[in-house]
């Protein structure tokens, strides 16, 4: 759960682009 908030926090920072990859990054792992 916390590595999941770290990178919700990185995505805030980063923005759209951030949130788009982490989002293929999470589905490719399921």
């Amino acid at each position: 759960m916390i590595f999941a908030r770290a990178l919700a926090a990185e995505n805030k920072k980063m923005g759209d682009n951030a949130r788009y990859s982490l989002a293929v990054m999470v589905s490719s792992f399921l």
